[in-house]
């Protein structure tokens, strides 16, 4: 169960919805920022993790979950399935999967 919610905190913290996808897509892969440094919970020290602060260092015992394009990557295909070569299911599929 602490992995559930990890992730969801992780989530919470960190992602987003894109306005502009391609825009976004070419800032993480030219490094022209967009990527944010996530330190996992140790759970000896700290059971909540946090987003790095630009200037701030870590510990060499912590752990860093490095987030780019997975920020509003994921969120998206919820939206346009097309971009993973998925065809967007009708309303009624959805239903019919949401509901069984």
């Amino acid at each position: 169960m602490e992995e559930t919610y990890l992730i969801n905190k992780v989530k919470e913290s960190c992602c987003f919805m894109s306005q502009d996808f391609s825009a976004d897509l070419e800032r993480i892969k030219a490094r022209k920022g967009g990527e944010i440094r996530y330190v996992l919970p140790d759970y000896s020290h700290s059971k909540d993790g946090y987003v790095l602060k630009d200037g701030e260092t870590v510990g060499d015992d912590q752990q860093l979950l490095v987030l780019g394009n997975e920020r509003f990557a994921i969120p998206e295909l919820l939206f346009t399935p097309s971009d993973v070569g998925q065809t967007p299911p009708t309303s009624r599929t959805f239903l019919v999967h949401e509901c069984l």
